[in-house]
């Protein structure tokens, strides 16, 4: 339980965060620990954006409740993992690869770091004002919840927060990141099974999942093969592997995308059964 809400507490901007933080004890043995319980902490930003967003619905047009709920979901999430997507894009996106440029702990970011955020943010206000309202929580919390799991599984176990868990020398400590990493994947499975149990359209959720997986896995392709130059001993430079938090947002997008896509197929197999 101390995990779980020091993940909420240092994953969030709940006003309780700080005393979330100040309970759990914020230790760098528990900090690096609490990566596992972070689709968790997805799971309550996600289910208090689409609160927001049913609240909006109610009285304000389906795209500004949607555009409501995005302000209100980077309000709640804070900007962290945005931040470090504008930094992996501009370095992917560089003429020379800059060593380590997205691992910083103030990424410098540049034009095309920018534009690949706003694009990336427009992606999604698009993609949701796209989807049916009755629709919008059930993507929400599915999108929130996978995409970290799948990240950290992705990066490696990589901390959250852009440095290792522990130290990476140790094949102990390279196992034991990659179970913290595994196990959050199944936590951020567990969601998602129930919404296409409760819903019945497990293809849905299938299609999203893989759409998500791939384009999290393409994106990490791209930034470790630019940023990857030869090491004295053969091997690739350290640092190569995106931050998590930029794998998830490419991962949250790719999700939605898959959830509209599978609606609308839906969608035309009713109107039309002989298509």
């Amino acid at each position: 339980m101390r995990l779980l809400a020091l993940a909420i507490g240092l994953h969030s901007r709940l006003p309780i965060g700080a005393h979330l933080r100040a309970w759990a004890g914020a230790h760098p043995a528990s900090v690096a620990r609490c990566e596992r319980y972070l689709p968790l902490a997805g799971l309550v930003i996600s289910l208090l954006t689409a609160l927001i967003y049913a609240m909006c619905a109610l009285v304000l047009p389906h795209p500004v409740a949607v555009l409501v709920a995005m302000t209100a979901g980077l309000m709640l999430s804070g900007t962290r993992d945005h931040g470090s997507m504008a930094a992996a894009a501009d370095a992917i996106g560089a003429p020379v690869a800059p060593p380590m440029a997205a691992d910083t702990a103030t990424p410098r970011v540049g034009a095309r770091g920018v534009i690949a955020l706003a694009m990336l943010l427009l992606l999604n206000y698009e993609t949701l004002s796209s989807i049916d309202p009755s629709w919008i929580g059930v993507t929400l919390v599915a999108a929130g919840t996978f995409s970290r799991g799948i990240a950290l599984v992705l990066a490696g176990g990589r901390h959250a927060d852009g440095g290792s868990a522990m130290s990476p020398e140790t094949p102990q400590a390279h196992s034991m990141r990659r179970f913290d990493a595994w196990t959050a994947l199944s936590l951020a499975l567990a969601p998602v099974c129930g919404l296409a149990w409760w819903t019945d359209e497990w293809g849905l959720f299938v299609l999203a999942s893989v759409l998500a997986t791939g384009c999290a896995a393409w994106f990490r392709h791209l930034h470790v093969r630019h940023l990857s130059r030869p090491a004295p001993a053969g091997a690739a430079a350290t640092g190569a592997v995106p931050p998590p938090g930029s794998l998830r947002l490419v991962a949250e997008a790719a999700f939605m995308i898959g959830v509209l896509a599978s609606l609308a197929v839906i969608d035309e197999v009713v109107a039309d059964p002989a298509s």
